[in-house]
């Protein structure tokens, strides 16, 4: 964000001038300035950065005690803006200055509901807030079908907590709420049982803590797994070191963003970062690196703390981590701030750390291991002790869904993974799999090959010896980083593998790996979430898409998902729409071959039309959008 939008010279100079007088002066200050805005309204082409910073303004009187009674019609132009920062200063204002004005919320139903509808992460959580600040009847009435769909439709898991989180306030003020989806408490439940993610699940306890307030008959099904997770949590078997998929702490981007505003608190601020920083996960610790150097850019005095950090995180078990930590302290040596405040490589080689416990001389350069070539396919590995699959069965016909062994299953835990896997077909990253001694959390970079890596974190206070191997049908050869090491206790390995489909192939590879605790062997094999689906690519013979729609392959699918639902889902997928078409039609490219979705809608149904040169093809994509789609994991 361009920083000199917002805080201008305008408004420094009109707050320095507040923080200077005594309170006389300061009526006659904000007399002035409302004068010269009530002015500025008046004009027929008034400039969105004027409008801006005459929405700021007005927020800065308000806080300060004075009644703001004009430019309600420009903080509704704002909201109608395209730009996200417009947005942002319009909903502001609005909640500041507008919301107990009578029938005011109505004037921005239409703007809530089309923000929700949005497929910009951002925009949908800032709508999302201000619903829950000015929730009313007319509002829930409106926006609540949309709100339950977003807490249990396809949607990146920040989007379902905060929507879940909303839907916890607007409950309180109309408990009839969750009886718009007969089966919404029924996929609460489901997701409650099966789902990995901390956060999430802590959103479904906020819910379910109003919901029984009022209705303690509705939340018995879930009593027993509420009580799991208080037991888990009172015996730290949840532990949030490990915990992958954890949000970061918005404060830290804040204040990089805002070095300039922590004149005379920075050396505060920067201690308190570098003490939290042996505390917080892997994401958080590299945002707070990027914070402290940003801080150092602006402030002399920061440099020696910053150092310290860095010098701090060279001997951290996260790669990315090192790196960054190795980058900032060449940054601070040299002097050469200017290059912190752009992207630095996530993948390069790293100093070796003297003080390292573990030895990393074999170990290869990330950058170098997935700039290699797949030459051939790795089956297996002699020494990795798991059961074997067949996933190449010759009479196969259907996607199987997430394969699944352990050597001490319970049937909970296997609906719980295979609930994941198929969540995951459609996200990039997220927990895969957790036992008593192990989590495996997953980041996926899908292009005309699938770089995946794996990160396995232990649980437990011992240390953890591991063998891994991965499966896979023969159209789909790989290459693997590591299949053997050891994991420190309440540490995190990181392992990179690396695909390419060289043909068609319907099922997902196997990941198998094995680990001693307490002198047992356990066993565990189950589905990577790498389809097909993830080699898509954009089409590059758009001249060919006349053919296809008139093509003999086709298949077909239909669901009762809503249309921007379902257009949500293939635009995941790397399926492009086709803008010149006065059909809904979605356009993609696997191994070369194109493949086009049509869209045909009717009463509550949707029906894909999906076709390809190949039959196969077709049939394929057609089996796995099917699952995807379906009800059941």
């Amino acid at each position: 964000m361009d920083r000199s939008k917002v805080f201008n010279k305008g408004i420094y100079e009109f707050t320095n001038k507040i923080e200077e007088y005594n309170l006389e002066s300061e009526n006659e200050i904000v007399k002035c300035e409302m004068a010269l805005i009530r002015k500025e309204l008046k004009e027929k082409k008034i400039k969105k950065k004027k409008r801006r910073l005459n929405a700021i303004k007005m927020i800065y009187i308000n806080i300060l005690g004075y009644e703001v009674d004009v430019g309600f019609i420009e903080i509704i132009e704002l909201l109608s803006s395209n730009k996200f920062l417009d947005k942002q200063i319009g909903y502001l204002a609005f909640q500041m200055l507008y919301s107990n004005v009578p029938e005011s919320s109505r004037m921005i139903i239409n703007t809530l509901q089309h923000d929700l509808d949005n497929s910009n992460e951002c925009i949908i959580s800032n709508a999302l807030t201000v619903i829950s600040s000015i929730a009313n009847i007319e509002i829930i009435d409106s926006l609540a079908p949309t709100i339950i769909k977003l807490c249990i439709g396809f949607n990146e898991d920040s989007i379902k907590k905060r929507a879940i989180v909303t839907l916890s306030k607007l409950y309180k003020i109309q408990p009839n709420i969750i009886i718009i989806n007969p089966n919404f408490m029924k996929i609460i439940e489901k997701q409650i049982n099966y789902e990995m993610d901390l956060g999430l699940i802590n959103s479904i306890v906020l819910l379910l803590s109003e919901i029984i307030k009022k209705n303690p008959i509705i939340v018995q099904p879930f009593g027993n797994k509420l009580v799991n997770i208080l037991y888990n949590l009172i015996h730290q078997k949840i532990n949030k070191e490990i915990e992958y998929h954890e949000i970061i702490s918005p404060c830290c981007i804040i204040i990089g963003e805002f070095t300039e505003s922590l004149k005379h608190f920075e050396n505060k601020v920067a201690l308190y970062l570098i003490n939290q920083l042996p505390f917080v996960n892997t994401m958080t610790k590299r945002l707070i690196l990027t914070c402290l150097i940003k801080l150092a850019k602006e402030f002399d005095c920061i440099k020696p703390i910053c150092y310290k950090a860095c010098q701090m995180m060279l001997s951290n078990i996260d790669v990315e981590v090192q790196q960054r930590a190795y980058e900032y302290i060449s940054i601070i040596k040299n002097n050469n701030y200017d290059i912190a405040i752009t992207h630095l490589p996530e993948k390069t080689s790293y100093e070796q750390n003297n003080n390292k416990t573990e030895s990393y001389d074999t170990k290869k350069d990330d950058d170098q291991f997935l700039n290699q070539n797949i030459s051939q396919q790795i089956h297996s590995y002699k020494n990795v002790n798991t059961k074997s699959i067949n996933i190449t069965s010759s009479n196969q016909k259907n996607y199987k869904g997430c394969i699944f062994f352990h050597s001490n299953s319970t049937l909970e835990l296997e609906k719980k993974v295979k609930y994941i896997h198929k969540k995951l077909l459609t996200q990039n990253e997220g927990i895969i799999f957790q036992d008593n001694y192990i989590q495996i959390g997953i980041r996926i970079n899908c292009s005309s090959t699938v770089e995946t890596a794996l990160y396995f974190g232990n649980i437990k206070d011992q240390i953890l010896p591991v063998q891994l191997n991965i499966q896979t049908e023969n159209g789909l050869p790989y290459i693997i980083q590591n299949n053997s090491f050891t994991l420190q206790p309440k540490k995190q390995q990181q392992i990179l593998c690396k695909f390419e489909a060289k043909q068609i192939f319907l099922q997902a590879p196997i990941l198998q790996f094995s680990y001693l605790s307490n002198n047992k062997l356990n066993q565990c094999s189950l589905s990577l979430p790498i389809t097909l689906l993830r080699f898509a690519q954009p089409l590059k013979f758009p001249k060919q898409i006349d053919f296809l729609k008139n093509c003999f392959f086709k298949t077909t699918v239909q669901t009762s998902l809503k249309l921007l639902e379902l257009q949500k889902i293939l635009m995941s997928l790397n399926f492009k729409p086709l803008p010149s078409s006065s059909q809904l039609i979605y356009t993609t490219m696997i191994i070369n071959i194109p493949i086009i979705v049509l869209i045909n809608t009717s009463n509550s149904l949707s029906k894909m039309e999906i076709a390809s040169s190949q039959m196969s093809m077709s049939q394929i994509i057609m089996d796995l959008l099917s699952y995807i789609l379906s009800n059941n994991c």
